[in-house]
């Protein structure tokens, strides 16, 4: 879980995980909206956040709606990498 922990900058250590998927009401507590003072690398984990919100809620969704595959996340490690893979 080393590189969850990573990507999210040390926010991993409450994550829920159950079976490799992530709770979406997890993703939304943690990572609320930013303010105009954020920094670049708390813009850059609430983007992780809210495009797996997207992926698990609209893309990719269980049949909860309520969980996204840790797998996205990996996906989301370089934002210039990602571009390529639609």
């Amino acid at each position: 879980m080393r590189r969850v922990y990573h990507l999210f900058g040390g926010h991993a250590v409450t994550i829920r995980i159950v079976d490799g998927w992530i709770e979406m009401g997890w993703l939304r507590d943690t990572f609320p909206e930013l303010g105009n003072d954020s920094t670049e690398v708390e813009r850059i984990r609430y983007a992780r956040a809210y495009i797996l919100e997207m992926i698990g809620g609209y893309l990719m969704p269980n049949l909860s709606r309520n969980l996204v595959h840790l797998r996205w996340l990996l996906k989301l490690v370089d934002f210039r990498a990602a571009g390529k893979l639609s």
